[in-house]
């Protein structure tokens, strides 16, 4: 009897990380180091994340190996872009995780509280996309893209391709 509610206590112990998400916030320690707890549930976190099927994109690369990816639920990408799953560890322990980001929507969760269910609301692969959907998700800016910065950019280079056809013209007339 002890040793069945010692494994019954073990059990729910290696759940908490899955039930409680408050270990998602709670990335470095009070030395400023990656708290030991964070990293082993950011592993646990990748394993559910790629045990789900809806959550993850299959690519083949021009060399023919076969990429497997899931969203970045990082602070700097927002579930926006596509990472494998060291760049994610990577990003994770040096970004922490999104804000508020206790349903995992973008990973196959369906439900808080049943884990064996995966998702089927915007991870849903029909075959129509042709791999369009990841380019354009790809290509979107970052977060902390500065539309003004890029404006400005683009006026520049605008002014110096307008700049540098009066300067051909001008030598091909003459």
């Amino acid at each position: 009897m002890k040793f069945h509610n010692l494994g019954l206590t073990l059990k729910l112990k290696k759940m908490a990380w899955f039930t409680n998400r408050q270990w998602m916030y709670q990335r470095t320690n009070s030395d400023g180091f990656v708290n030991m707890e964070y990293g082993t549930n950011v592993n646990l976190f990748l394993e559910f994340a790629y045990s789900k099927e809806g959550a993850i994109d299959k690519r083949v690369t021009k060399h023919g190996r076969v990429v497997y990816d899931i969203k970045c639920p990082c602070f700097k990408c927002q579930n926006v872009f596509y990472r494998s799953k060291a760049t994610i560890r990577m990003h994770l322990l040096g970004n922490s995780f999104i804000d508020n980001y206790t349903k995992w929507h973008a990973h196959g969760e369906t439900s808080m509280h049943d884990e064996g269910q995966s998702s089927t609301a915007m991870e849903v692969d029909d075959g129509d996309d042709d791999g369009y959907q990841r380019m354009v998700l790809d290509s979107m800016p970052p977060s902390d893209y500065n539309p003004t910065h890029h404006a400005h950019i683009f006026e520049r280079t605008q002014f110096v391709i307008a700049k540098a056809s009066t300067i051909y013209s001008t030598n091909v007339n003459e």
